[in-house]
């Protein structure tokens, strides 16, 4: 099975909470100043309502490669 790449951008929430917002088939030639060009703009914005309130911060963000394995048995 294919390899699938997921962005996964924290953000910290007026509330003290953290906000997480996941990108599917991210490119790997992502860079950090990329993504978090991307989140500040975001944050800028105020494009997204939760129920922590605004995002007021960068938190964390990972590119993850995720192999999947089928579990179902051959017929």
């Amino acid at each position: 099975m294919a390899t699938v790449n997921k962005l996964e951008m924290a953000f910290g929430t007026q509330l003290d909470g953290t906000y997480k917002i996941t990108i599917y088939e991210a490119k790997t030639t992502l860079t950090g100043e990329d993504v978090v060009d991307v989140m500040e703009e975001i944050i800028r914005t105020n494009i997204f309502a939760g129920t922590g309130g605004d995002l007021v911060s960068i938190k964390g963000a990972n590119l993850i490669t995720v192999t999947p394995l089928d579990l179902t048995p051959a017929a």
